[in-house]
C-alpha cells in the first residue's frame, strides 16, 4: 500500500495494518527473545523494568519496558525501514523513540486488559504520537484476543 493510502486508512480507521514489515527468521528471533523475557530467562533486564502478572507461579512476566536499551534486537526492530517508513508517512514528520515494550497477554491467562485508548497514558502534547505494535503470536477470536 502507498503512503499516502496509508495516512489516509490511519486517519479514516485510526489504524493500519502494515504487512510483512518483518521477515519470518526476524519474527522468529524476536519471538523466541521476548519467550526468554516472558519466563524470566534474560539476565540483562533490571527489575525495576519489569511489572509480574499478580498471583503468577511460577512468576510470570506481565510488562517489560525500555528493552531497547537493554538489547540491540530491539533497537535494531525498533528503527526497521518497513516499519519505520509508513510510521513517518503516517505523522509527516520525523520519529523518535519514545519506548519499547513487551506486554504479555497470553489467552486464558492472566488479568484481563479492557479496551482502552493508549493516549491517556502518555504524557504528551500535543498528540503527535503513534504506536506499533509487532504482533509475535496470531491473534484470534479462540485464543482471547
Amino acid at each position: 500500500m502507498a503512503y499516502d493510502q496509508l495516512k489516509e486508512e490511519f486517519e479514516q480507521n485510526g489504524f493500519v495494518v502494515v504487512e510483512d514489515a518483518f521477515s519470518e527468521e526476524q519474527l522468529a528471533a524476536l519471538s523466541n527473545e521476548v519467550n526468554d523475557v516472558i519466563e524470566g530467562k534474560v539476565s540483562y533486564l533490571p527489575e525495576k523494568e519489569i511489572i509480574y502478572e499478580p498471583n503468577s507461579e511460577p512468576r510470570r512476566v506481565r510488562n517489560a519496558f525500555r528493552l531497547h536499551h537493554y538489547r540491540q534486537q530491539f533497537l535494531t526492530a525498533a528503527k526497521n525501514p518497513q516499519l519505520v517508513g509508513p510510521l513517518g508517512a503516517i505523522l509527516g514528520k520525523s520519529l523518535r523513540l519514545y519506548g519499547s515494550q513487551v506486554f504479555a497477554k497470553p489467552a486464558r491467562v492472566g488479568t484481563v486488559v479492557p479496551a482502552h485508548q493508549d493516549m491517556p497514558y502518555w504524557p504528551f502534547e500535543p498528540y503527535e504520537m503513534v504506536s506499533a505494535w509487532i504482533a509475535l503470536d496470531d491473534s484470534t477470536i479462540e485464543n482471547g484476543c
